[in-house]
C-alpha cells in the first residue's frame, strides 16, 4: 500500500525559518564583532551571549519541528488507521464474490452445475444484454414517451438525460428485471417500487414476457408450450425461471464496492494520485465483467450514486473503474456515458481527465 513517506523536501516555511534563523545568526556575531572595534578576538562572555540568543532561537525552532513531527505521526496513524479499514472492506467485498452462486438456468437439474464466483457476472452480463434486446424489440411500434407512467415523468427524465435517454432507460429497465428477477416474491417489488416511474401496463406486458422463459430444470410439464390458461397462470407463477435473479447473492457486492471507493474518495488526508492508487488496488481485483456490470448499475436508480446523482462524486469515471471494458462489447455505449474515463484501448488520454489531476 502507498505510504505517506516520500524523499524529505523542505517546505517554504523551513526555509524561510532556517534563512532568518542563519540572518539572525551573521547578525548577532556582526553585532558583536562591532562592538570590539571590529576585532575578531573578543571576550568568552560576548561568546556567552551569542550562545543564550542563538539557544532561545533554535529553541523555538525545536518546539516547530516538534509540533511538525506531532502532526506528522498524527498522519502516519491516520493513513494506518484508513489502510486496514480500506483493505478490510476490499476482503468483504471480494468476500461476497467468492462465495456467491446461483442456479445455472441451462442445467436440468437446479442442485447441479450452479454457477459460482466470477463467472456469475457473465451470466448477469449476458442477461442484461439480451433483456435490453428484447425491450428495444417490445418498444419498436410504441412510442418512446408512453413508456412512463407519465408525460411530466418523461419530460423530467429527459431534462436529465437529453439524448441519451433512450439507452439509458432501456439499461435500467434491463438491469433491475435481471438483478431483481421475475420469481413471484419480486414481482410487487420491481412494479411497484423500482419499476414505478413507467407506465405500468407496459412493465406488466414485459414481466410477463420475461416469466414465461423458464430454466432447464424447470418441471418438463410445464416447459411444453399449450394454449391453456391454467398452463400458462402455472408458467407466470413458477419460480424456476431463466431470469431468476441476483439480488440475493451479489446485492451486498455492490453496496461493498461503492462504500470502498466512496471511503477512499472522502479521505482528505490524501491527494488524488494517492487515492487513485487505493482504487487501482481494488479495480485490479476486478474481471471484464464485473466493469461491464457495474456499468449498467451505475445508469440504474440503485447505482446512480456511482456518478449521476446531484452530488457529482464522479467516482466511476474520476477512478477510471471501467477502464477495461473492451471496445464495442456492449449493446448500449459506454463510451457515450463515460467519455473521459482512460480506456485500456484508447492511445491518448481523454482531454477531460486533466481537471482530476489539478
Amino acid at each position: 500500500m502507498k505510504s505517506i513517506f516520500h524523499n524529505y523536501k523542505c517546505s517554504g516555511l523551513e526555509k524561510l525559518l532556517l534563512l532568518i534563523s542563519f540572518l539572525l545568526l551573521a547578525w548577532a556575531i556582526i553585532s558583536q564583532v562591532k562592538g570590539t572595534g571590529w576585532n575578531v578576538w573578543f571576550e568568552t562572555n560576548s561568546l556567552d551571549h551569542i550562545g543564550s540568543f542563538m539557544g532561545g532561537l533554535f529553541a523555538v525552532l525545536s518546539i516547530y519541528y516538534l509540533i511538525k513531527n506531532l502532526a506528522e505521526q498524527r498522519q502516519i496513524t491516520a493513513i494506518q488507521s484508513f489502510e486496514s479499514n480500506y483493505l478490510e472492506i476490499v476482503k468483504f467485498c471480494r468476500a461476497q464474490v467468492e462465495q456467491a452462486c446461483v442456479p445455472n438456468p441451462d442445467s436440468s437439474k437446479k442442485d447441479e452445475q450452479q454457477i459460482k464466483a466470477r463467472d456469475i457476472f457473465n451470466l448477469f452480463f449476458s442477461q442484461i444484454e439480451a433483456a435490453v434486446e428484447d425491450i428495444k424489440i417490445y418498444m419498436q411500434d410504441k412510442q418512446f414517451s408512453e413508456l412512463f407512467v407519465t408525460r411530466q415523468e418523461y419530460e423530467h427524465q429527459l431534462q436529465i438525460w437529453d439524448d441519451k435517454l433512450q439507452d439509458r432507460t432501456f439499461s435500467s429497465i434491463a438491469y433491475m428485471i435481471t438483478y431483481m428477477g421475475v420469481r413471484k416474491l419480486n414481482n410487487n417489488l420491481l412494479k411497484n417500487k423500482y419499476l414505478s416511474q413507467y407506465n405500468p401496463t407496459y412493465i406488466d406486458e414485459l414481466l410477463k414476457c420475461f416469466k414465461k422463459r423458464l430454466a432447464q430444470y424447470a418441471p418438463n410439464k410445464l416447459k411444453n408450450p399449450t394454449g391453456d390458461r391454467l398452463h400458462q397462470i402455472d408458467i407466470q407463477n413458477c419460480n424456476d425461471k431463466e431470469y431468476y435473479g441476483f439480488q440475493d447473492e451479489i446485492g451486498n457486492y455492490f453496496r461493498l464496492l461503492y462504500q470502498a471507493v466512496s471511503y477512499v474518495d472522502n479521505q482528505q488526508i490524501l491527494a488524488y494520485q494517492e487515492k487513485y492508487n487505493y482504487v487501482k488496488i481494488l479495480r485490479g481485483q476486478m474481471s471484464n465483467m464485473e466493469e461491464v456490470v457495474l456499468f449498467y448499475n451505475s445508469l440504474c436508480d440503485l447505482g446512480l450514486a456511482w456518478e449521476y446523482e446531484e452530488s457529482e462524486k464522479d467516482l466511476i469515471t474520476k477512478y477510471n473503474l471501467i477502464k477495461n471494458i473492451p471496445a464495442d462489447l456492449t449493446k448500449i455505449s459506454f463510451e457515450r456515458f463515460y467519455p473521459n474515463v482512460y480506456y485500456e484501448y484508447l492511445k491518448e488520454k481523454p482531454a477531460g481527465r486533466k481537471e482530476y489531476k489539478n
